[in-house]
């Protein structure tokens, strides 16, 4: 049974302040698909939700009973094989001084209509910095699939939405909409710090590889604040929705016992799940990004010197641009932002435009990711201080060159 979550907390452009349990929730695996009525009866519990047929799924807790101590009561069930109490995790808008943040401060709108071309354009110099090479569709090319878990997807952004081909919403809105909701929901007195994070991740990895089709996890709010069951159940939907890469622009200060358990079932399904390190530029990049199940992207400026915000460290993998990205904003126009939240869909849409060229048998995981990881540019000798500790740069051409070859 895995360990009980503590001190757990999601941040996008945000830092964690406080985790409160969620008291009637209980995250589970299950050791089949479906539980059944006779199961949940007999436990006293509901079902909330579940992401069938992956072996996931959220329980509540009988009235009066421990949320902690009935966990390791239903872990004991043949029907489970672990429960850990669902934690939500709050967030506050900071800058890059601040523990634990993944974004470089809050993003802004430019006043022009969300243009895949025109933003190509803006993005001339960042796109020219990993030498990004547009290959056009050929008869022979595959749709890769592209799980992205974040914010949601603004529907006021017609283009990206043309290539989604799957939803779901793990937050309780019942929509994936991506944008303000003038709520403050981790009481900071601030609202709507990650509103259109989402849609910029997805304009980026859709300018990237625009070939590739988008799988939508709305697993944090306009805050930024999420649970661990939204990031469970989201990557979950990602794997049972085909994805082949995973992007998380999203961190933990801490483990998440049961988010490592759902990375397990990533590699059994041969899925990548690429993440970002974080922005508090320490030497120490944050949870999934931490995990030697991922990909992990910390972010440099346009000269390639590490980002003053990026986190840095021996677990970094990859390192992309991440200062002053220009993608798809929340209200249909154009939008700005920096951060290692933004460096991580580069990759991940380098490696999915990638995989098209490649047959729909996989490889294994840890062979992706090795690949990825060894096909960029060493900027060590641009960043002595950080020497191994950055990854390799993204080199587009040279990834498509190390993901396609037998």
């Amino acid at each position: 049974m895995i360990s009980n979550l503590k001190a757990l907390g999601l941040v996008a452009a945000f830092a964690l302040t406080t985790a409160s349990v969620l008291a009637q929730n209980i995250i589970v695996r299950t050791a089949n698909p479906s539980l059944s009525p006779t199961f949940l009866n007999s436990h006293g519990v509901r079902l909330i939700d579940q992401v069938f047929p992956a072996p996931f799924a959220l329980l509540t807790v009988p009235p009066g009973q421990d949320p902690e101590a009935f966990a390791l009561q239903l872990a004991q069930a043949p029907e489970i094989v672990w429960a850990e109490v669902d934690q939500r995790m709050d967030c506050v808008a900071t800058g890059p001084t601040l523990v634990g943040a993944i974004g470089a401060g809050r993003g802004s709108t430019i006043a022009t209509v969300f243009d895949p071309n025109a933003s190509y354009q803006a993005n001339r110099e960042v796109l020219g910095q990993i030498g990004h090479v547009h290959y056009p569709w050929l008869p022979t090319h595959r749709n890769v699939r592209v799980g992205i878990l974040d914010t949601g997807l603004s529907s006021r952004q017609p283009i990206l939405l043309k290539s989604v081909v799957a939803t779901r919403d793990f937050i309780g809105k019942r929509s994936i909409e991506d944008g303000p909701t003038f709520n403050d929901s981790n009481a900071n007195g601030t609202v709507d710090e990650a509103a259109g994070h989402g849609t910029m991740v997805a304009g980026i990895v859709h300018q990237v590889a625009p070939y590739a089709k988008l799988v939508i996890g709305r697993v944090a709010d306009s805050d930024g604040t999420a649970t661990a069951w939204s990031l469970v159940g989201g990557i979950a939907f990602a794997v049972i929705n085909d994805c082949e890469v995973i992007n998380i622009s999203l961190g933990s200060l801490s483990d998440i016992p049961a988010v490592s358990d759902v990375l397990d079932y990533c590699e059994q399904n041969r899925v990548l799940v690429v993440a970002a390190g974080g922005n508090s530029d320490n030497d120490e990049v944050v949870y999934p990004a931490r995990s030697q199940k991922v990909l992990t992207v910390v972010g440099v400026d346009h000269v390639d010197k590490k980002a003053k915000f990026s986190n840095y460290s021996r677990r970094a993998d990859v390192t992309a641009p991440s200062t002053g990205i220009i993608s798809a904003w929340w209200n249909g126009q154009t939008g700005v932002w920096s951060g290692t939240s933004f460096a991580s869909p580069f990759v991940a849409g380098a490696v999915a435009d990638a995989l098209r060229f490649r047959s729909a048998n996989r490889l294994v995981t840890s062979q992706l990711h090795d690949r990825a990881a060894a096909s960029g540019k060493n900027i060590d000798p641009l960043n002595p201080s950080y020497a191994r500790e950055l990854g390799r740069r993204l080199q587009f051409s040279r990834m498509h060159e190390r993901i396609i070859a037998p």
